[in-house]
């Protein structure tokens, strides 16, 4: 109860410092809410000045996120359900792929890459540009071909890709078979050296009577065009 005038005074002057703390106070500014929740129907959470929004437990959105600027996580990350970025993205560190993926467009390799399992290429073709190795064994299914100006180089050997083929050697070319066959013409531009019996089969035959020399019946006799006839009597 006031007891003066200046009590009275007092009063209202608290009442209206009171009503001016309600008028420009922040409300928000050392708040809590305990088993509730804070709603906005419409508007805009904004935290900006160096702000942060700091949240310790479970951020859950329902609906599309965007960020703008620099967006960093630190620890494991799960996505489940679909994953598009449009545009340029880089992964720094070790990673792995489990399951399976497609890639459309170029793919540019740049370092070593290791392959274990199975490879397959499914394509109208491919090509290798730079020096390679295999080890191990290759399984050729279907055709290989070496262009005009190609070559397949096997130590010495050289298999070369012109038109009529061509395989040269600096050293002695040895062939480990019990039978070499050639169906059709051999053409020799240098000597001929045999160590060994020659069956020489199916040769055209001549007439004895018809040899210059009475070559005897057996003997090979080579004509002026370089043909080898087998001797038979007659």
């Amino acid at each position: 109860m006031a007891t003066s005038l200046n009590d009275v005074t007092a009063w209202i002057k608290d009442i209206f410092y009171r009503l001016r703390k309600l008028e420009s106070g922040s409300w928000l500014e050392n708040s809590s809410i305990t088993s509730g929740r804070m709603r906005f129907i419409g508007g805009l959470l904004r935290v900006d000045s160096g702000g942060r929004v700091e949240i310790v437990g479970t951020l859950q959105v329902d609906g599309t996120t965007n960020v703008t600027g620099t967006f960093g996580v630190s620890g494991p990350t799960t996505v489940t359900g679909t994953f598009q970025v449009s545009g340029p993205w880089k992964l720094t560190g070790s990673g792995e792929i489990t399951g399976n993926y497609t890639v459309t467009g170029k793919v540019t390799q740049v370092g070593d890459m290791d392959i274990n399992g199975v490879m397959k290429l499914n394509g109208n073709g491919w090509s290798i540009t730079g020096n390679g190795e295999i080890s191990g064994h290759v399984n050729l299914t279907g055709s290989f071909d070496v262009a005009t100006g190609g070559y397949i180089q096997v130590g010495p050997v050289r298999i070369s890709g012109a038109a009529e083929g061509f395989i040269s050697s600096l050293l002695a070319i040895v062939f480990n078979t019990p039978q070499l066959r050639v169906n059709g013409s051999a053409r020799i531009a240098q000597s001929l050296v045999v160590d060994g019996q020659v069956n020489l089969a199916n040769l055209v035959p001549i007439a004895k009577s018809l040899t210059p020399d009475d070559s005897p019946v057996g003997s090979l006799y080579i004509n002026a065009a370089g043909d080898v006839r087998r001797v038979v009597a007659g």
